[in-house]
């Protein structure tokens, strides 16, 4: 399930990450790795903002559909 399906409260575990190699590495980068535990803190028209290792990381729905939990 993409990352922008799961709701707002809701806790996931990064299983892997789709998209062309450049927005796996950007993704990377932020600390969205498989087996990294993200909440999401916030949403807003499918636009989120999520907890990933300790940091608040806000995602356009775009990018954040790359992020299979």
């Amino acid at each position: 399930m993409p990352l922008n399906m799961l709701s707002v409260g809701n806790t996931g575990v990064v299983t892997r990450l789709s998209g062309n190699e450049e927005e796996r590495k950007y993704l990377m980068n932020l600390g969205f790795i498989p087996g990294v535990e993200v909440k999401v803190m916030n949403s807003f028209s499918g636009n989120i903002i999520v907890d990933v290792k300790s940091s608040r990381v806000a995602l356009n729905k775009e990018i954040a559909r790359h992020i299979l939990i």
